[in-house]
């Protein structure tokens, strides 16, 4: 554990550095698309309305706050960003708005007690990471769509998006079948990944951010590469701080 503490500045700088990344992107994206959700609001607060232009605004601070981190790592800095996290997500849902906004408040609430101790933040970062992916396979084991890839083809039919040549190549070719096992199989074994060696461990890694790229490809989920990857840093320290045990 030791040598992984020595190590564990390294790892809070990277966990900042994307999650600038996480929180800037988002901010641009609002910016750009600011004209199509002003004027969406849903009860929040006890009904009481927030101004849009505030939620922009915070949306716009957060990253500024993470980066006034690498010069101060501070508590308050950090609660600030958390408390915008709160008033932005109630002014839309009332709710965390998806797996980013979960994984940013999560990756966020970790640096916030890595102010305390870096390992246990960051542990707690790469805990949340680990389930965030195992968990995810778990809860797909008993639905035979996933099996049949039935459950792939659904998701690629409802994205938001214009279907890309990629999504067409799966729905008539049935591709589909092939790829939706083998996702949830990587899903379920991600834990054995702590048993690999390093350069292993890397590689697995190397494999999810293929996988997210393709989201994002797919299904316009392009958040959630910046928001997992600010929880990656905390993956490997989890991993490191594992292979110390036995």
């Amino acid at each position: 554990m030791e040598s992984v503490t020595l190590h564990s500045p390294l790892f809070i700088f990277l966990t900042l550095l994307f999650l600038i990344l996480s929180y800037g992107t988002d901010a641009i994206e609002s910016c750009h698309t600011y004209k199509h959700w002003k004027h969406i609001w849903l009860p929040s607060f006890n009904s009481k309305k927030i101004n849009a232009s505030i939620v922009l605004t915070l949306k716009c601070i957060r990253p500024f706050l993470i980066f006034l981190l690498f010069f101060k790592f501070n508590f308050i800095i950090i609660l600030c960003v958390l408390l915008c996290n709160f008033i932005i997500n109630h002014h839309f849902r009332g709710t965390f708005n998806g797996g980013s906004d979960m994984m940013n408040n999560m990756v966020t609430l970790g640096l916030l007690l890595a102010t305390f101790n870096p390992s246990f933040g960051l542990i707690f970062i790469g805990t949340q990471c680990f389930l965030s992916y195992w968990v995810a396979g778990l809860s797909k084991i008993w639905t035979k769509e996933w099996w049949s890839g039935k459950a792939l083809l659904i998701y690629l039919k409802t994205s938001c998006h214009e279907p890309s040549a990629y999504t067409r190549f799966l729905q008539k070719n049935k591709r589909s079948q092939f790829l939706s096992p083998l996702i949830l199989l990587i899903e379920i074994l991600f834990p054995l990944a702590f048993l690999l060696s390093p350069s292993l461990f890397y590689f697995v890694v190397f494999i999810f951010l293929l996988f997210h790229l393709q989201n994002a490809w797919v299904f316009g989920l392009n958040r959630f590469i910046y928001s997992w990857i600010s929880s990656w840093p905390g993956l490997v320290f989890l991993y490191h701080f594992v292979k110390t045990i036995y």
